[in-house]
């Protein structure tokens, strides 16, 4: 065997190595070599992967890492005088005992050794060296470390260490990269193998793959380092040599020792690892001795349907006979057993737990356990679409638990199974088109203003690469044409592009082992609150045979709860899980659109779509969340038309009008591809959801071979061959995008739930929200102006009234302590505990008397007082601020008098009531005007509470805005929107031409909004903090930081302002026409005072006549002379000649 790169870091060594593994794989083929190796920094992240890939394209894997070696224990944290943090060793795994050998090494440095880096230390080595071949490693290994200084006695005594340990396993390492310290080690670490007869090695220490991605490893350096490419003191390797070389570069720069570069064969070819695949290891769940875990699958599901139903019908006992049979047969009912246990343990300690998600809702065995909430033969769903006994994959049952209280479950598995048995699974952020060019924008040096205009030009498409930007989109290949700087930094963020950022972990995954702990199938390491995460990303898991369980976090079943826990405590018993599917006041909610806040349902197409489907059963719900899709949304306007008698509804064969009537002829769902295919060609449900799984991969073989099943079972069942064609090609069409109904059945309960509670609870279900986005400021401003919509007032906060938490009242909603800035948790649950016990505050004095030895500082009451939590008992915020101070003074005087024992006579109880309004006089100043007060309130609050600044313009907001900023993702081109500016920066391009990025926020949120120079320089005096304006902008699609997350309504858009008029002038702006009506009393001076009028006042603005005489109107154009600027002056002048009523702008 010829030359084999042993030390390699791919894109898994992360912002360190830069070679993807698909690139070292293809480039290692293209050598002619058959074995390439990975020895990523301290981790083992791409191994399974690495190993996948290669052994898929020919290439022998050799799974390694280069390991940090403490330089005493690895668990000591002190530093050893004398000594480096730590050492580096290259381990290869010749076995599957090294491999597992290697996992062992490698968790025990992140779980027992991390500090700084993950380390292992020489008993370590001593224990799981075993199947492992250890290299020496770069100028970092102890023994190259010790020989550079001189130290040979150090390096001996590491030698002797490392031969021992890995009895002929152990080979020195030399490299020839270009740096002086390396050329002066490589003779010594040659002559040292010499006179020890140790072998030695040649290798490379690859970071990046071709010479010419030094320069973007350089930037990907310091985009670890948070350093620009300017920083003298930057991290760098000073040399451009570390990419993957060929055998020939590598044989002639190792002249001086070839047989070195010979030796790496002899290596490789030691190494044969073979994994064990097709297996799966599944957690054992504890069952009563004498018990299998097909009884107790089989007895508790039974039990848990005969609970839901009383006497099982006959229908529903045949099927769960079927289902039990499925899972027992696969080798399932642990699996069954484990997840429900766990939503057992939730739903035993108030956790709220979703009626179900994905296809599970399919199973009657699922819901007898308790797993779902959703009957699967009442809606119609299919056990096969999740659980297929001709095609053996794992079950996949997603469970959402309150997003607050998911962990506590998590807790509850780690408890029961062990610590070392439980963990949560990581997942990659890797490097995007838009992200990379910020990284690498930032790291050159540029201008965040350059930066962002480039960065906006790249399309928002989450599969966009940079190579398919440049050619979408002209303006990107002209700016890289045109400024050298830009195409070094396009140049450099496509080498970038698609390496793995950082390593966090996945919103839901959690796998338990089996009867051995995680670390005998896969690495690990440990996250801040000590759980355990898998180094193996969710795909690689399946590899290893382990198994996924999905306990995801829905905040809306949060707000559920806290909904139902507020009318319990009014006294309102409410069990969501009972309410009735038929209630018309809820249908009516839905069916006017009015959903904003609702689960799944608030967006503002899915609003329209209500409006014209008019939901009255829960099927249609089922069907508009289904619907309300890339793809089938092509479908909603027939659907519509259809259910509304407006079209007629066909069938394609009588066989199958019994499958798609619910849905008016109209395929919707994946389940009824498969019954159509049982129906019509009499496919078993099995062997249906194979055709459906070949439809959506748009296999052509497979599809071939499908549809000569399809005619050929059609045929049996009378249909003509023509007819079968035609409906095979219409169940293809619909296959790829039809969604599974198990799931839309799942969500339209939750919706309905919440527009239940909206329908009757409207009050209840808004706080909750409110309570619960507290930290999301667009969506509380939405859940605000909703409020308003319904004529429910927001009531300040109180200190007399308010909770910790948004609270219904009489008199509407009381804004919660939690929402106040500077105001902490322990200061609000003092200022409770104080109130529970001594009864309301009288005034400010009594508040701080009563609250002088608790953890309140004036910054608290200052907050308190600015937003008008004091408003109830005094309404001038100006004064009590004025005179907070002395009478903080007095509250801390008499609170140290009273623990000092030294109560004046006064001060008695007896004389207390009589001496109630005895204290210190508030001043009698005008208090601050309204527009201070609001501003107050939302730098308090974040929102403006007692009014709003736009409240005044309304109108003209109503009149010439063409959307808010809650409509703004239905919006094409250009749009007209007033608001509020606020957060704005003042930045410069990197030619120096000032722009500014800010945030437009109206009646009911907010958007991002960018003025680029030239917009800047013309509207400047305009562009200031909390001016009112009108922006007349284009959309510039999604904005990176918009708050996603798929329960509202996605991503902010961000604004390209191209006008920008201060609101009270809009209407003199934007007026397209001015109307005058006239009437039979307008006499000719009154039309001379007209014409002088108008032609005092030229502009852009079209006038208009509307002369009523008899009861007939006639409409006449005043023409081009006329045109107008409908200024203040001129329409108060039109006014006073016709009357106001009688001059409209429009």
């Amino acid at each position: 065997m010829g030359f084999v790169h042993l030390h390699c870091h791919t894109q898994y060594s992360l912002l360190d190595g830069a070679i993807k593994l698909p690139d070292l794989i293809e480039k290692t083929k293209s050598f002619g070599q058959d074995t390439a190796a990975i020895t990523d920094h301290g981790v083992l992240y791409g191994a399974m992967e690495f190993y996948e890939k290669a052994g898929k394209a020919g290439i022998k894997p050799i799974i390694g890492c280069e390991v940090y070696l403490a330089p005493g224990s690895m668990k000591s944290r002190e530093l050893v005088p004398g000594q480096p943090k730590n050492y580096h060793l290259v381990l290869l795994a010749q076995d599957l005992t090294g491999y597992r050998n290697l996992i062992k090494l490698v968790s025990k440095a992140h779980v027992e050794g991390f500090y700084y880096r993950p380390r292992v230390d020489r008993e370590a080595l001593e224990e799981y060296n075993k199947g492992l071949l250890a290299l020496s490693a770069c100028l970092q290994g102890e023994v190259p470390y010790w020989l550079l200084r001189g130290a040979e006695d150090r390096a001996l005594d590491a030698l002797d260490f490392y031969r021992a340990t890995f009895d002929g396993r152990f080979y020195l390492e030399i490299q020839s990269n270009g740096l002086e310290d390396q050329n002066t080690v490589n003779p010594l670490i040659i002559d040292l193998g010499k006179r020890h007869g140790v072998p030695v090695v040649a290798t490379n220490d690859c970071h990046y793959l071709l010479k010419s991605d030094a320069k973007a490893h350089e930037a990907l350096l310091c985009i670890q380092t948070q350093t620009t490419i300017h920083d003298k003191d930057r991290m760098s390797f000073e040399t451009d040599e570390l990419y993957l070389k060929s055998p020939e570069e590598m044989r002639a720069q190792f002249s001086f020792c070839p047989e070195a570069v010979d030796l790496t064969g002899e290596v490789a070819a030691r190494c044969s690892l073979e994994l064990p695949r097709g297996r799966y290891f599944f957690p054992v769940y504890p069952v009563d001795e004498g018990k299998t875990l097909e009884q107790e699958v089989d007895e508790r599901s039974r039990a848990g349907l005969k609970v839901r139903m009383g006497e099982i019908p006959p229908d529903y006992a045949e099927r769960l006979e079927g289902e039990l049979e499925v899972i027992k047969s696969m080798g399932f009912a642990g699996y069954f057993l484990i997840v429900a246990d766990y939503i057992r343990y939730a739903k035993a300690h108030d956790i709220p737990v979703g009626p179900g998600r994905g296809s599970a809702a399919g199973s009657l065995a699922a819901y007898g356990l308790g797993i779902t909430d959703i009957d699967p033969i009442r809606w119609n769903l299919l056990f096969e679409r999740f659980l297929n006994p001709e095609r053996k994959s794992m079950p996949d049952i997603d469970v959402d638990f309150c997003q607050s209280r998911r962990d506590e479950v998590i807790d509850y598995v780690k408890n029961k199974y062990g610590p070392d048995y439980v963990c949560q699974i990581t997942t990659f952020g890797n490097m995007k088109a838009k992200a990379v060019i910020r990284d690498v924008g930032r790291v050159l040096g540029m201008s965040y203003g350059d930066v962002d205009r480039i960065a906006k030009l790249v399309p928002n498409d989450l599969n966009m690469t940079l190579d398919e930007a440049v050619k979408v989109e002209p303006k990107l290949k002209g700016l890289m044409d045109a400024d050298p700087m830009v195409a070094r930094l396009m140049a450099i963020a496509r080498a970038l592009e698609g390496l793995s950022r950082h390593a966090s972990v996945h919103a839901g995954g959690v796998v338990i082992s089996d009867s051995r702990p995680l670390t005998d199938h896969l690495p690990v390491y440990m996250d801040k609150k000590g759980m355990l995460i898998s180094q193996y990303d969710m795909k690689r898991l399946e590899s290893v045979g382990l198994i996924k369980l999905d306990m995801l976090g829905l905040k809306t079943l949060t707000v559920i709860q806290k909904a139902v826990q507020i009318l319990k405590a009014q006294g309102v018993e409410l069990d969501i899980a009972k309410l009735p599917l038929d209630d018309k006041a809820t249908y009516a909610l839905i069916s006017e659109g009015d959903t904003s806040s609702v689960f799944q349902l608030e967006s503002s197409g899915m609003k329209g779509m209500l409006r014209s489907l008019k939901p009255e059963r829960f099927e249609d719900i089922i069907a508009a969340v289904a619907l309300y899709r890339p793809g089938p949304m092509d479908l909603i306007p027939d659907y519509v038309a259809r259910r509304h008698g407006n079209q007629k509804i066909e069938y394609p064969h009588p066989l199958i009008q019994g499958i798609l009537e619910e849905t008016y002829g109209i395929i919707v769902y994946q389940e009824q591809v498969m019954q159509i295919a049982q129906k019509m060609a009499g496919y078993s449900l099995g062997k249906a959801d194979l055709l459906r799984r070949a439809m959506g991969k748009k296999d052509p073989v497979e599809m071939a071979r499908h549809r000569d099943v399809f005619a050929s079972g059609a045929a049996e069942k009378g249909v003509p061959a023509e007819l079968a064609g035609d409906i095979f090609d219409l169940i293809q069409k619909f296959a790829g995008y039809g969604f599974n109904k198990s799931h839309a059945a799942a969500y339209a309960l939750v919706s309905y739930q919440t527009a239940y509670l909206k329908a009757h609870h409207f009050k209840e279900f808004m706080a909750a929200n409110l309570t619960l986005d507290l930290s999301n400021t667009d969506k509380v401003t939405s859940h605000l102006s909703e409020c308003k919509a319904h004529d429910i007032p927001i009531l300040g906060p109180d200190i007399n009234e308010s909770s910790w938490e948004f609270i219904p009242t009489g008199a509407g909603i009381r804004f919660g302590l939690a929402g106040i800035k500077n105001v902490g948790v322990s200061a609000v649950e003092d200022l409770l505990r104080e109130r529970e016990r001594g009864g309301k505050f009288t005034d400010l004095g009594n508040f701080l008397e009563r609250m002088a030895l608790q953890k309140l500082n004036r910054r608290v009451v200052e907050a308190l007082i600015k937003v008008g939590a004091f408003d109830s008992i005094h309404t001038n915020r100006r004064s009590l601020l004025e005179s907070l101070d002395i009478l903080i003074d007095e509250a801390q005087r008499k609170a140290r008098d009273k623990m000092a024992g030294q109560e004046t006579l006064f001060s008695l109880e007896e004389f207390q009531e009589d001496n109630a309004d005895r204290g210190i006089e508030l001043p009698d100043i005008p208090d601050f005007p309204e527009n201070e007060r609001l501003k107050m309130e939302k730098e308090g609050m974040g929102f403006y509470i007692s009014g709003h600044p736009l409240k005044r313009y309304a109108r003209l907001i109503e009149k010439y805005s063409t959307t808010t900023t809650q409509g703004l993702s239905g919006i094409h081109g250009v749009a007209i929107i007033a608001g509020m500016l606020s957060s704005l920066n003042v930045t410069r391009t990197r030619k120096g031409a000032p722009m500014a990025r800010g945030v437009l926020e109206d009646l009911e949120g907010s958007a991002p909004v960018v003025f680029f120079p030239q917009c800047f320089k013309e509207y400047q005096e305009v562009i200031v903090e909390d001016a009112a304006v009108v922006v007349r902008a284009r959309l510039g699609g999604s904005s990176e930081n918009g708050n996603g997350g798929g329960e509202g309504e996605g991503s902010l858009v961000d604004l390209i302002a191209e006008e920008v008029f201060p609101i009270e002038k809009a209407e003199t702006i934007l007026a397209r026409k001015l109307v005058l009506r006239l009437t039979g009393d307008v006499d000719a001076p009154k039309l001379r005072a007209l014409r002088e009028a108008l032609a005092g006042s030229k502009g852009a603005c079209q006038v208009s006549f509307e002369i009523e005489s008899d009861g007939v109107v006639v409409k006449v154009d005043a023409g081009k002379e006329f045109m107008i600027t409908p200024s203040r002056d001129i329409l108060a002048r039109l006014g006073e000649i016709l009357g106001p009523s009688r001059v409209e702008l429009q």
